[in-house]
């Protein structure tokens, strides 16, 4: 049923669509602001953090490297007593570079997800897509560069959506063929009006950041939808199930990776296994007529309570 392959996040792939190249050109300038706009984020995040454990006495910290010049009694309390130092911002830049190789990986440097859509670009040609969780918009730009009638793109972060659409006038994309707005999917009827004309559904990282997913695609699978391609992640533990199952974790919402959850630390986010999709799919109106899976190496930590599979699913209505 499946291909089944593995890929290291330590090796560099190559894509062969050359249609691609100016796309991670430009992509790779974005990212270098994001990067920047990232660390701006969290530097300020360390000094207001600072700024609530602060003695009245103690001097002012900008900056990390304010912090390292604190007399040691200073420093030595901070650590004890509030778990708080230097270390956490250097940590946090060290894990989100971790976290944008995955997100390289995943959206830009693919080859399943390419070779996958290139298999099937019956459900992009002269079609009008709706891209899901479009991150900085990479997918969006393959159906542009493949011909789709028109392509939108949805994010709940409002950076991704800015980084998108500076992507799109870098390359004089106009508005006709490629938009991009802000959107929440768990806002299900906004979901189904921002669906309500479209073709295609690309639903690409999403599923495994979730708790509500059977409305999610209730919400996505509107009457004109002809066409849905999943990419999600699958525990072992239930993926070659026979019954419908959903496997249960906490996701940190500080992770650059992790689904957007606001103003929560942790949520209960679910891995539904293949079963449960084809279920789903089919009392929606819908077939899987093709997949793919794939498992990916990534660190040690990010592993530690399951092995990660990445399955690709194109179901169409029936």
């Amino acid at each position: 049923m499946y291909q089944t392959v593995s890929i290291s996040m330590q090796n560099e792939t190559s894509l062969s669509d050359p249609t691609l190249e100016l796309v991670r050109s430009v992509y790779a300038s974005v990212r270098e602001k994001y990067i920047n706009h990232r660390l701006s984020a969290q530097q300020l995040a360390w000094k207001q953090s600072y700024d609530v454990i602060k003695d009245s006495a103690w001097p002012d910290c900008h900056t990390y490297s304010d912090f390292d010049l604190l007399p040691n009694l200073i420093r030595a309390e901070c650590i004890e007593q509030h778990g708080f130092s230097s270390d956490i911002f250097k940590q946090a830049i060290v894990d989100d570079a971790d976290d944008l190789l995955q997100i390289d990986q995943a959206f830009v440097l693919n080859p399943h997800l390419l070779e996958f859509l290139t298999q099937h670009l019956e459900v992009v040609h002269n079609k009008k897509i709706i891209d899901i969780g479009c991150n900085f918009g990479y997918w969006s730009m393959f159906a542009y560069n493949n011909h789709c009638a028109n392509v939108l793109g949805v994010d709940v972060r409002p950076e991704n959506i800015s980084i998108a659409t500076l992507m799109q006038q870098q390359l004089a994309i106009p508005d006709t063929h490629m938009y991009f707005v802000q959107g929440d999917i768990h806002q299900h009827a906004q979901t189904a009006q921002l669906c309500a004309d479209r073709d295609t559904v690309f639903l690409l990282g999403v599923m495994y950041h979730v708790h509500d997913h059977y409305d999610i695609l209730k919400s996505l699978c509107q009457p004109g939808v002809n066409s849905m391609v999943i990419m999600t992640r699958e525990a072992d533990q239930v993926m070659d199930a026979d019954i419908p199952l959903i496997w249960w974790k906490h996701e940190p919402s500080f992770e650059l990776t992790a689904g957007f959850h606001e103003d929560r630390d942790t949520v209960l986010v679910g891995y539904p296994n293949t079963v449960w999709f084809d279920i789903v799919m089919s009392e929606l109106g819908f077939a899987r007529t093709a997949a793919t899976r794939y498992h990916e190496f990534v660190s040690q930590q990010k592993t530690e309570e399951f092995k990660q599979f990445t399955s690709i699913f194109l179901y169409e209505r029936t």
